[in-house]
């Protein structure tokens, strides 16, 4: 078959392969025209990316968990077999006590509305003499992460809660300017 420019500017007679090599470049590409069927990415994409910016100062006397205020988030996942990595930062973590002890307290990042424990991590500072409020005077930063599969497509929520373990109290976002951060990405494997 000829080629053959028509009246209305398409072009026939052109077979798969007929064009030569870089006549095709990315701005004669119409947006979205690649689908992910075509793509040459393997592994690792992101299919989703959630997060929050926790900016309330939250504070607990007791040695029971309690949800830390603005340290939840909720993501549906698009295929079971994805990866869900869970990653926390908090700025201005304190502990307060005055008996001149050791202190500390625990974090644990829960799912499904606080009855699955997804990961749980001890966090200590200490004081350095008597009547020294380590709680006011110095904050420290805490992170932690955690990847697991999602296993299903239904709507989950990560919530990330804390008690003290000893001492008098723990705080979180007490630094004045917050930059603490929970986010969840999706991973396609």
């Amino acid at each position: 078959m000829a080629i053959q420019i028509n009246g209305d500017g398409t072009i026939t007679g052109i077979s798969v392969g007929g064009l030569p090599d870089g006549i095709v470049d990315t701005d004669m590409i119409a947006n979205s025209a690649v689908t992910p069927a075509k793509s040459t990415i393997s592994g690792g994409k992101i299919k989703q990316f959630v997060h929050t910016i926790p900016t309330t100062e939250v504070q607990s006397t007791t040695n029971s968990f309690s949800d830390i205020t603005g340290f939840s988030l909720a993501i549906t996942p698009t295929s079971a077999s994805n990866l869900l990595l869970c990653q926390i930062h908090i700025s201005g973590c304190a502990l307060y006590d005055t008996s001149g002890s050791d202190h500390h307290a625990e974090f644990s990042l829960t799912d499904d509305g606080g009855s699955t424990e997804l990961a749980s991590e001890r966090f200590r500072l200490y004081e350095y003499g008597s009547g020294y409020h380590l709680g006011l005077y110095e904050n420290t930063t805490y992170s932690m992460s955690h990847i697991k599969t999602a296993g299903s497509t239904s709507a989950r929520t990560y919530q990330l809660r804390f008690k003290l373990i000893q001492g008098e109290k723990i705080t979180v976002n007490n630094d004045g300017d917050s930059k603490s951060i929970m986010s969840i990405t999706e991973i396609a494997p």
